[in-house]
């Protein structure tokens, strides 16, 4: 019931489309639960793409088709092809090897093998607590996640990204090892493999943090996001323009 509530107040404050979804990285010989599917092989960002559509998901070493997702999992070494930059270099990601092989040795990963599988779920039918939920939107919607995060804390928020793995890791792995949140403008994979629009950004929170932020919506939607939404500062700015 609590993630029932969860996501049906981040759906309704912020006026998401979209499901969130739970993620959670199974540790080497804990039991998934029943009734998830693993039959189809899909990237990563596909993963996400269903259970953002109601599916209940497991990710293992079998199933990932991204190579260089699975790595950055930990569920399938590293190809050398795209440790050296060979294979991004060849896409025409990066202008040379030395470029792809360096993005490639700054990319977050997870030890190999130090988690089993993944599970993903929409968060408001989730059988197990996350780790991380993912958000995608525009970024009018998702920017609240981030004020709400900051209520307490007054930072300044450094994203990272190489827009390369845009779901796998910036929005999955990033936060989970960081235990903070991420933002991803998406990547030219994701893009490519989902149905990600073109004013869409993804977000991953650590569930940690989620509990607050979703405490703090209602006091923000009915203050400074109303005023936003109303944009009364524009208007008054084309009132006297036309004037």
């Amino acid at each position: 019931m609590e993630y029932f509530n969860y996501s049906r107040s981040l759906k309704y404050f912020l006026e998401l489309y979209r499901q969130p979804v739970a993620v959670r990285f199974l540790p080497q010989g804990e039991n998934e639960p029943e009734g998830f599917k693993s039959e189809l092989k899909l990237t990563f960002c596909q993963f996400v793409m269903l259970a953002q559509s109601g599916d209940m998901l497991i990710a293992t070493a079998d199933n990932v088709a991204c190579a260089n997702g699975a790595a950055a999992l930990g569920l399938r070494p590293l190809p050398e092809k795209i440790r050296k930059g060979e294979m991004h270099t060849q896409l025409n990601v990066y202008g040379s090897l030395d470029a792809a092989a360096q993005v490639s040795a700054l990319t977050p990963r997870l030890p190999q093998g130090s988690y089993s599988k993944i599970l993903l779920s929409p968060l408001d039918s989730s059988p197990f607590e996350p780790d991380i939920v993912i958000l995608q939107g525009p970024p009018a919607q998702l920017m609240w996640i981030v004020i709400a995060d900051n209520y307490d804390n007054g930072e300044r928020y450094s994203f990272s990204t190489a827009v390369s793995q845009g779901v796998c890791v910036d929005v999955s792995i990033v936060p989970f090892l960081t235990g903070k949140l991420n933002l991803s403008i998406g990547c030219y994979g994701s893009r490519g493999a989902t149905d990600q629009k073109a004013d869409e950004i993804l977000l991953g929170v650590p569930f940690a943090r989620l509990a607050r932020i979703i405490d703090l919506l209602p006091e923000l939607k009915g203050s400074i996001m109303k005023r936003t939404n109303e944009q009364g500062s524009y208007k008054r700015l084309q009132e006297k323009l036309n004037s």
